[in-house]
């Protein structure tokens, strides 16, 4: 989640999977799972935050600001069949499904040895604002819904933080990315020329007001 890296999506599904992965558990993020995400994000991005970095970042803070992040696990193998998901995307359908396997966000547990982060999303909060930073799906995990139900979720929370507005930049070229923020109700409000530092690629800002 450093500042190269910042905005930028890995592995976002093209469309949500008619089946979300059995077994699959979303819930917040805590300092215990600070080493999995960094190790996920080294394997996503070409710069990435610290395991000790997440761990300081994920800490309790105000209720109303701080790094909201969300991970989706798996056992491991899993297969891929139960969950039903709408193929429209974060709709309300799938706003139930997410509900429906979320873990307590605050009972601070770390899965047990049996699961496998699978994904993660991270979005910074203050003021009543918050910006996706980071989403990454581990690759034999894409293209099941797993990015589409990691956003929906983290919207709910964002929501429960008193959050009116959430922001990202996306690169240009991430046509699957772009496609799965227009899904969530994303609109395009400005551009960044040269924004993404390793390739120069420009970056479209998208905006979703929530209140």
């Amino acid at each position: 989640m450093p500042g190269s890296a910042q905005g930028q999506t890995q592995g976002p599904t093209t469309g949500c999977a008619k089946n979300l992965p059995a077994g699959l558990v979303l819930r917040r993020l805590v300092p215990a799972d600070a080493a999995a995400v960094s190790a996920l994000e080294s394997r996503a991005f070409p710069s990435f935050w610290t395991a000790e970095q997440y761990a300081r970042e994920l800490a309790p803070k105000d209720n109303h600001a701080g790094c909201l992040g969300v991970g989706a696990w798996l056992p491991v193998q899993s297969p891929c069949n139960t969950v039903a998901c709408s193929s429209a995307g974060p709709s309300e359908e799938l706003a139930e499904a997410v509900t429906d396997i979320a873990a307590g966000p605050d009972s601070g547990k770390t899965p047990a040895p049996s699961l496998q982060l699978a994904g993660y999303i991270v979005l910074s909060c203050a003021a009543g604002e918050c910006e996706v930073a980071n989403i990454a799906v581990e690759k034999p995990f894409r293209n099941l819904g797993i990015a589409a139900a990691l956003l929906a979720f983290a919207l709910q929370e964002a929501r429960k933080m008193h959050t009116i507005l959430c922001y990202l930049e996306v690169a240009v070229g991430n046509i699957p990315a772009r496609a799965l923020y227009t899904r969530a109700g994303f609109r395009q409000t400005g551009l960044r020329r040269k924004y993404y530092r390793e390739t120069g690629e420009d970056a479209l800002i998208m905006m979703l007001e929530l209140a």
